[in-house]
């Protein structure tokens, strides 16, 4: 039911075990990292939106995947078994999600993809 939400050092065991698991596995492993900035018009803290994105991720991703903060304006996400060609589509899926939720409109969200090695 979503996506594990783990605290920072948890979620660096978590890598680091699905990074040595990838090399056994072969697996293709994604990581995304959304950064989240203000826009002027913005009356809540930055802090307290991205703890609403991170709920929308926990709702928007499987089970499997990992998420967790990094600093006050950035989150981590790792998707196990996820293609390079694919991530787009969970891409879009976060994004339709989010911008459902009422901070939407007052944040701009960046998003840098990659592949675990």
């Amino acid at each position: 039911r979503g996506a594990f939400v783990l605290p920072f050092e948890r979620f660096q065991t978590a890598s680091q075990f699905l990074s040595r698991l990838n090399i056994n596995y072969q697996k293709e492993i994604c990581l995304l990292l959304f950064s989240i900035k203000e826009k002027e018009h913005a009356v809540i803290p930055v802090e307290d939106a991205l703890d609403e994105f991170i709920e929308v991720l926990g709702l928007s991703l499987r089970q499997s995947d990992l998420v967790t903060k990094n600093g006050k304006n950035q989150c981590l996400v790792i998707l196990p078994e996820t293609s390079s060609q694919n991530v787009g589509v969970v891409k879009e899926r976060i994004m339709k999600k989010w911008e459902e939720a009422d901070s939407s409109a007052m944040f701009d969200i960046k998003i840098e993809s990659g592949k675990m090695e």
